[in-house]
């Protein structure tokens, strides 16, 4: 989070040119700030790109939100995609949906036939689960936005987890996870306070050598 923190502050000193007063207009891109090596300009051309961006994936819900993350739902005690679970909206089981080039995970949309006629108050939990195939074992960095709070698992491993209440900006929240050779299990668990509920995911592998299983 503290990218997102660094990158607003830059916004807001540089206002002048990113949002156009005074004739200027060079956009955030050329600002130069992001010119200098450093956390900053590597932050952003990785934020810019829609390169490890998790765009299949595996949903299930909505569950009651209950105690939020710490309520304890069928998926986090076993993977049967093709099993009924009961809901908050009745008999829900895993379907299979994929994002558009942006990598957002939308849950309003693969949940609700109709969320725009959904009350504003959505307070719900959902699931996401992607498996990951790695030639080797190595330790990775990846990346996770989201609307709102969030747990992650990998391979049964909580590498993540924090109630909040924000909007999802890819490459919020930098993660780091130990992957085995062959399959690996990613599964996020997803809070929403209500109104938008979504999600980014990306896996930083700079010689794309990990594949993500559809």
């Amino acid at each position: 989070q503290e990218a997102i923190r660094v990158a607003q502050r830059v916004l807001r000193e540089n206002a002048m040119e990113v949002f156009k007063i005074n004739g200027k207009s060079r956009g955030i891109a050329y600002l130069d700030v992001l010119q200098k090596p450093g956390f900053l300009p590597d932050w952003w051309q990785l934020h810019k790109s829609a390169e490890g961006l998790v765009r299949n994936w595996q949903v299930i819900g909505p569950f009651a939100y209950g105690t939020g993350l710490e309520e304890i739902y069928p998926p986090e005690k076993e993977l049967k995609f093709d099993a009924p679970y009961s809901s908050a909206n009745g008999q829900v089981k895993w379907q299979k949906t994929d994002t558009d080039e942006s990598g957002y995970l939308n849950f309003l949309d693969a949940f609700y036939q109709h969320p725009e006629e959904n009350p504003a108050d959505l307070a719900a939990i959902g699931y996401a689960y992607v498996s990951v195939e790695s030639p080797d074992d190595r330790n990775i960095k990846l990346t996770l936005g989201s609307n709102d709070g969030a747990k992650v698992w990998v391979n049964n491993q909580v590498i993540y987890n924090e109630h909040v209440g924000r909007g999802a900006v890819a490459d919020q929240v930098f993660l780091e996870a130990h992957l085995e050779k062959g399959l690996n299990h990613i599964l996020v668990k997803v809070e929403n306070l209500g109104s938008k509920w979504g999600l980014y995911v990306r896996l930083v592998d700079p010689d794309n050598e990990l594949v993500v299983k559809e």
